[in-house]
């Protein structure tokens, strides 16, 4: 299927990114140059307007967190075969859970019903 890519746009810039038109260029040299570093985008009087934060194959899942205007992937390795994991039940999210854990060097249980 290709490739998908992850990223995080401020909004407090989002004016400056309408006004741009080379920032769809600027996605796309970011996203096919990425090689495992946050590759920034620049828009008007931002650096950093946006940021390439990991690219992975559409037959995978990646799991990335967001926060303090950027991006850090959890896992080293993106999630094969979990195309279940991906449709947001609760089962999805679990096997997604699991993988972390288990890459990280730890196991997961369901608490014990009372």
């Amino acid at each position: 299927m290709g490739y998908n890519t992850s990223m995080i746009i401020l909004n407090d810039g989002l004016h400056l990114i309408a006004e741009d038109k080379d920032f769809g260029k600027k996605i796309q040299s970011a996203a096919l140059s990425f090689k495992g570093k946050s590759i920034d985008i620049s828009s008007g009087g931002f650096a950093n307007i946006a940021s390439v934060v990991e690219t992975h194959h559409a037959d995978s899942v990646s799991v990335v967190a967001f926060g303090g205007n950027c991006g850090v992937p959890v896992m080293d390795n993106n999630l094969y075969g979990y195309w279940s994991a991906n449709d947001g039940t609760q089962d999805g999210r679990v096997k997604i859970l699991k993988a972390i854990a288990e890459e990280l060097g730890y196991s997961i249980r369901k608490k014990p019903k009372k």
